[in-house]
């Protein structure tokens, strides 16, 4: 191999690893009901559990997958241990629908989903469940959202 090929070649490798390093994957979370499964990546992450006031929080494009909930069913969620270490808790339509979590995995029951969209309806905000999935960092008793998944639920029929 001459100079000038190993030359572009070493360029071509580093080029590539500079590009592959701002777009670093988010851990993926991963949200069943029934036998509906998806995975989906985080639209907020903020890098080393950062606050957003750090900068550090990009937001993602990232199409919300759709969820299809039969009524009655429970709708599981299952995060990477890394950010369950952390806490994380779940919330229907930005309303807390668990408490907070130190385990990989929750269930959440389609009553109290229900309940919330409900709820929400009989106020005129609309009966769409957009599912959120929070990793919260503690400062003493203050938590701060630093990432974030979302799924969207639609009623199976």
């Amino acid at each position: 191999m001459t100079a000038r090929r190993l030359a572009a070649a070493a360029s071509a490798t580093v080029a590539l690893v500079v590009l592959t390093g701002c777009q670093q994957p988010t851990p993926k979370v991963t949200v069943r009901s029934d036998r509906a499964v998806v995975t989906v990546d985080a639209e907020r992450w903020c890098k080393d559990n950062k606050v957003p006031a750090d900068g550090q929080c990009p937001q993602r494009a990232v199409n919300a997958p759709v969820l299809n909930v039969a009524p009655g069913t429970r709708v599981t969620v299952d995060v990477p241990r890394a950010v369950a270490h952390q806490g994380w808790l779940v919330a229907i339509n930005g309303q807390q629908v668990s408490n907070l979590q130190k385990d990989h995995f929750v269930a959440v029951t389609a009553d109290a989903i229900a309940q919330v969209v409900q709820a929400q309806a009989a106020q005129g905000q609309g009966g769409l469940a957009q599912m959120q999935i929070v990793r919260l960092r503690a400062d003493g008793d203050k938590l701060t959202p630093t990432a974030q998944w979302r799924v969207v639920l639609a009623q199976k029929d």
